[in-house]
């Protein structure tokens, strides 16, 4: 969908796609400014500095203006803290979900109209397109393997429409021969790591946060228990190391491999079972957020999925009584690893039609 607009601000992290998605746009004769918005703290002090000179290379390198934005507090409560507080509560977050509109979208379009500019452009893998039922809408990404639509599923309906994504419509491959041709491959910083927010293993980044607080309930060891027979066949190190699906990592020496089926806090229980016992054919979501009207969602087959990494299968949405704003999804073929916590996102071909948190 082509919008003509004058004036565009770009969400400049330093990387290829960010540095790409303003090089596009000012070749397409738009006014372009750069947002960078820094939401890390000083224990990463060595990565501020490294994405404010290269949000300034490119800056110059393009010819732009720079706007440096520190949003650190609301980074940490809104998003550091939600990560933290749900492996708290034995379930699996997804950061950059409630990042997205939170912060980079929410920051990004009020900067927008206080410059009085046009649109807000950020180097994300998905599109905006004009449905013939459902109006603007969210879409997948052209490069199947790079879209991030299922990060972006939470943003307010009404943002679209100033909103681009430059790199939706692009491969990878593209992109960076754009980068290398452009002048801007050797001043970009390396691709980012998915949580921005850790350096290595998560795990020890939990258990630091932990020992701030002085939660150190959350690292005590428990049984791991075989749900068919309740026999206790190994020891936990702490529930936050484990998710619902995984597979490796047990430490259970068994003819069989053994899945996570559920975490236990109440008894501080990992418990397993075999693939077939990790299939679910139906789980309940909330939170929903809807791009497009609930109404046309509700008993409709859709495609459905529950991980960034999950090929959607259908299934069909439902009310349900445990509440409002509560929905049963059912599916077609049960799926495995069907984690409490994450996010389960619908979609009716390429359009984005909402998404929620799993919660059982």
């Amino acid at each position: 969908m082509q919008r003509k607009k004058g004036s565009v601000l770009v969400a400049l992290s330093g990387g290829i796609d960010s540095a790409v998605t303003a090089f596009l746009l000012k070749e397409q004769g738009l006014k372009v400014e750069g947002l960078c918005l820094e939401l890390l703290d000083d224990t990463f002090l060595k990565a501020k500095e490294a994405q404010r000179e290269s949000a300034r290379r490119i800056s110059a390198h393009l010819g732009i203006k720079v706007h440096f934005l520190n949003r650190q507090e609301t980074f940490y409560s809104e998003v550091v803290s939600y990560f933290f507080s749900t492996y708290q509560k034995g379930l699996t977050p997804n950061p950059c979900i409630f990042c997205n509109p939170r912060i980079k979208f929410k920051e990004g379009l009020s900067l927008t109209r206080q410059l009085a500019l046009d649109l807000f452009a950020t180097g994300h893998y998905a599109r905006i397109g004009e449905h013939q039922e459902f109006g603007i809408v969210l879409m997948k990404g052209a490069d199947i393997k790079k879209d991030q639509s299922y990060f972006l599923h939470r943003l307010d309906p009404k943002w679209l429409r100033r909103i681009l994504f430059p790199l939706g419509a692009l491969e990878k491959a593209r992109v960076k021969e754009i980068a290398r041709s452009s002048g801007l491959g050797s001043i970009v910083l390396k691709e980012s790591q998915e949580v921005c927010f850790i350096e290595g293993d998560y795990r020890m980044f939990i258990k630091r946060m932990g020992k701030e607080i002085n939660c150190y309930s959350l690292f005590e060891k428990g049984p791991i228990i075989l749900k068919r027979t309740g026999e206790v066949v190994g020891t936990h190190k702490g529930l936050f190391n484990y998710t619902v699906g995984q597979r490796r990592g047990l430490g259970i020496p068994w003819k069989e491999p053994y899945y996570v089926l559920r975490l236990d806090t109440a008894k501080n229980a990992v418990i397993i079972g075999t693939r077939e016992e990790a299939l679910r054919s139906s789980f309940l979501v909330s939170d929903v957020n809807w791009l497009v009207p609930s109404e046309e969602v509700i008993g409709r087959s859709v495609d459905v999925k529950i991980r960034s990494r999950h090929r959607p299968a259908p299934g069909i949405i439902e009310k349900t009584g445990s509440g409002e704003g509560v929905f049963r999804v059912e599916f077609q073929e049960p799926q495995p690893g069907v984690a409490p916590g994450q996010a389960a996102v619908f979609y009716l071909n390429d359009v984005v039609l909402g998404g929620g948190v799993i919660c059982g």
